[in-house]
């Protein structure tokens, strides 16, 4: 699996992405979808840094990370991950977000990155609060989806609790930035992908 820096090739992808009625609900635009002449524009706007997550094995596009709302003053910035369906669960999707916070606590110096959640995404999180995911505050009856309004919860995560938390990894994964830009991950050399 790599993390490519997002380009006018990856709008059809994440256009996808954002009318897939297993995925859009999911992702940072909740659903809404703008019109296709806009939507490079929209999947721009507040964004700090976005990548696509491919599959090496395959070489195609599996997801999209994001950090947007950036606040350098106050040193926190908003991420959102989205993958297809066939890759939630198998474990590309927790690569890539690993992958991509230590990318983001490397180049900037953000004291935190907050996870803003409505609360039917929260099983997908349920074993990270309070080892790695601080929450901070619950935004009630914040969004509506399928007929009715969810709460939403916002999540920090601490740069000196990630330190803490990939310290104690029994393997160490790196992030390598390779002469396209991208940046691999890498597990004793390389690692096995989709």
């Amino acid at each position: 699996m790599k993390l490519t820096p997002v380009g006018s090739k990856d709008l059809g992808f994440l256009y996808k992405l954002a009318t897939d009625p297993a995925t859009g609900f999911r992702w940072r635009l909740r659903g809404a979808v703008p019109p296709p002449e806009t939507f490079e524009k929209v999947v721009w706007q507040s964004v700090l840094t976005q990548f696509i997550i491919v599959s090496k094995a395959r070489n195609e596009p599996i997801g999209n990370v994001v950090g947007y709302n950036a606040n350098p003053n106050a040193g926190h910035v908003a991420v959102g991950i989205v993958a297809t369906p066939e890759v939630v669960g198998t474990g590309f999707v927790l690569e890539a977000f690993y992958l991509f916070l230590t990318h983001l606590f490397a180049v900037y110096s953000f004291r935190k990155v907050y996870l803003e959640l409505p609360s039917y995404n929260l099983p997908q999180f349920a074993s990270a609060e309070g080892v790695l995911l601080e929450r901070e505050g619950m935004l009630k009856e914040n969004d509506y989806y399928g007929g009715k309004y969810w709460d939403s919860y916002i999540f920090a995560i601490w740069r000196a609790r990630w330190e803490e938390f990939t310290a104690q990894l029994p393997i160490r994964k790196t992030g390598n930035v390779i002469p396209d830009g991208s940046l691999l991950t890498a597990l004793d050399g390389d690692l096995e992908a989709l």
